[in-house]
């Protein structure tokens, strides 16, 4: 497995091409350094783009992505998906007893906005790792085809995913070597002050935090 060590903005450039050339990306790096920060500040950046109204999915309400639902080519979303908070029935749906010979499946309403034909948006899987082998096997065909079961992501959604190293003692999994192919991997290095002090200015961190830390970067 390949891993490039890239810099923040670096880091932002490859989640841009990936998500151009609907491939799926692994950011690797220690706790609290920024990766989910940054695909989220990507997403803004091509909403943007495509001239579309950002929605951080996880913090709309049910009326609001009804809406996103009903009128997907407005808005460009952000879905923040946690694997280790599901289990694998949760990514493939319940079966719909309708009554007749076959089976169709209900699946989760994000999925269902994901797969709709004018969606653009990322599908962020955070802390991906952190979750068990059994429920890393259920995203396989999610990050590789791009579908799970019967459904496919719509072409302008694109899928990134984040853990943490077993070297961070953050009670991660090893990532099985089947859905590590699966990926392109980059790992984020721990920010300087100097590109953390830029950061802090675009965030608007209090000016006394900046100062302190930059006569004291040991701290």
């Amino acid at each position: 497995m390949e891993i490039y060590e890239v810099n923040h903005q670096e880091l932002k450039a490859f989640i841009t091409k990936c998500y151009e050339n609907q491939l799926p990306l692994h950011m690797w790096g220690t706790i609290g350094i920024g990766k989910s920060e940054s695909a989220k500040d990507v997403a803004m950046t091509l909403s943007d783009k495509f001239q579309r109204k950002f929605v951080e999915w996880n913090k709309i309400s049910k009326e609001e992505k009804h809406e996103v639902a009903n009128h997907p080519e407005k808005y460009f979303f952000f879905m923040d998906i946690r694997l280790s908070q599901l289990d694998p029935s949760d990514l493939r749906g319940i079966p719909a007893l309708n009554g007749h010979d076959t089976v169709e499946w209900k699946i989760p309403f994000w999925q269902y906005v994901a797969t709709l034909k004018e969606a653009k948006g990322i599908v962020f899987l955070d802390e991906m790792n952190l979750s068990p082998p059994s429920i890393q096997a259920s995203g396989y065909q999610l990050v590789l085809d791009r579908a799970i079961g019967e459904i496919t992501l719509a072409d302008g959604v694109g899928v990134i995913a984040a853990g943490n190293r077993i070297s961070d003692k953050a009670n991660v999994y090893d990532m099985a070597r089947p859905l590590q192919n699966r990926f392109n991997h980059v790992t984020l290095k721990i920010p300087n002050i100097e590109s953390w002090t830029q950061w802090a200015i675009n965030h608007n961190v209090d000016t006394r935090i900046i100062t302190f830390l930059n006569a004291r970067p040991h701290s």
